[in-house]
């Protein structure tokens, strides 16, 4: 005879209840139809087959551990994670306020306050403009592609 303690029920893994159609999770539908129910009660109404004691060590202790059931007065009723595991109560969830959006700074217009200064760093930095560039077999002049509004400025 193998005795499984509590606490290795508990860390066991990742189980927080009784696969559907086991024995444990029979007697724990039954619970929920009937009520608080004795252990005799329970045993004779979940049709279980075994003993009292290994229907104790098989069902209830495991279903003790679980937290699915709690033991009041001289019988078994089941708790509020119980009918949570069997899809009775649903847990409701509460709507909070929606995420805003990221910050994005206000949009400045392009003009001579907000442009760069362009600063000659040496003689004939700019000498690139007097130069033609050919596109499609054509000489075509420089042009900047900074857009300035309100004033003219050439840069």
């Amino acid at each position: 005879m193998v005795r499984i303690s509590l606490g290795t029920i508990m860390a066991r893994g990742k189980f927080s209840g009784p696969r559907q159609g086991s024995r444990a999770y029979q007697a724990l539908v039954t619970l929920h139809e009937c009520g608080a129910l004795t252990e005799v009660d329970w045993m004779s109404l979940s049709c279980s087959v075994q003993s009292r004691s290994e229907f104790v060590r098989d069902v209830i202790q495991h279903l003790l551990a679980w937290g699915l059931v709690t033991r009041h007065e001289n019988g078994y009723r089941i708790r509020e994670a119980g009918l949570r595991f069997l899809g009775v109560l649903v847990k409701e969830e509460v709507a909070g306020m929606p995420a805003g959006g990221r910050y994005v700074p206000p949009r400045k217009v392009l003009s001579t306050k907000h442009r760069p200064v362009l600063r000659v760093m040496r003689p004939g930095a700019f000498d690139y403009r007097d130069i033609p560039s050919v596109y499609a077999g054509k000489a075509v002049a420089y042009r900047s592609s900074i857009n300035v509004q309100g004033e003219d400025i050439t840069a």
